[in-house]
């Protein structure tokens, strides 16, 4: 897609730190990580994985704290950050854009 190392930000969230392949629930330390880094960077779009078929469950949990995130940044600041997710990750075929979302 063109986005430098430099433009892309990867999150060790808590929900993360199980040492097994099942992850812990999105938790609010999860969210309030995700605001802040929306918050310092004020992106106008935001790129994430979305394959819901996802065999670990990650993406979705990904997805579910990104929507909160930004619905928290949307009613503390108005501002509307463009979503948009992909499919085809976990190396099938490369990354095509699926789907695009505005912030609810």
């Amino acid at each position: 897609m063109g986005v430098g190392d430099d433009h892309a930000h990867f999150q060790n969230l808590p929900f993360y730190e199980t040492g097994l392949v099942e992850k812990k629930p999105m938790g609010p330390e999860d969210v309030k990580l995700t605001v802040e880094l929306l918050r310092e960077l004020k992106p106008q779009q935001v790129y994430c994985a979305g394959d819901l078929a996802d065999p670990h469950g990650t993406h979705k949990v990904c997805l579910d704290i990104i929507f909160a995130a930004l619905e928290e940044v949307k009613t503390t600041t108005g501002r509307k950050i463009a979503g948009f997710g992909c499919i085809k990750a976990h190396g099938r075929n490369g990354i095509s854009t699926r789907s695009k979302w505005r912030c609810p």
